[in-house]
């Protein structure tokens, strides 16, 4: 949104997510309120992607390390937070100075959230049938993701062409 609210709120906090951030906190609030008064003892995570212009979070470095900008910046306990970091090299790992950009998204989110999902690309998109070699780099990625505690990961592979990218002999 390009209104004068959310574009101050967007530079009070560094990043496009803020907003989004205020949203999903409302929007799990909203849910909390109903299932408490509709249907007690049930529990409801909500998820939203943390994609292209959402992919930094409203985190401040300091000495170091990230921080949430403030305490409304913090998601709720329901909330998964998908990391999708599309400009990654899924040729490299995280780890890589390659994908320094998705690898600082992924701190940042787990930074302000405590149920982060990456999903990660492992396909070709324009040639399906040509071979992407991401399965190199998974061990390394996977402990990356723990240890900055990723709680699930997803892989979106190939889909409806036929050809599984060499799963199938694994």
């Amino acid at each position: 949104c390009n209104c004068p609210k959310c574009r101050e709120t967007i530079a009070k906090y560094g990043a496009e997510s803020a907003t989004l951030v205020q949203y999903i906190n409302y929007v799990s609030d909203a849910i909390d309120e109903w299932l408490s008064e509709t249907d007690s003892g049930r529990k409801v995570k909500i998820g939203f992607f943390a994609y292209q212009h959402s992919l930094s979070a409203p985190v401040n470095s300091v000495n170091g390390k990230y921080v949430p900008a403030d305490e409304t910046m913090i998601l709720r306990d329901n909330v998964i937070a998908v990391v999708a970091p599309i400009g990654a090299n899924f040729a490299y790992s995280f780890k890589d100075s390659e994908n320094a950009d998705s690898s600082m998204s992924i701190k940042q989110w787990a930074t302000i959230c405590k149920n982060v999902c990456v999903w990660s690309y492992g396909t070709n998109f324009i040639n399906y049938f040509y071979p992407f070699d991401s399965y190199n780099n998974l061990k390394e990625n996977l402990e990356y993701f723990f240890d900055n505690n990723v709680k699930i990961y997803f892989e979106q592979g190939q889909g409806g062409s036929g050809y599984k990218g060499g799963t199938q002999f694994l």
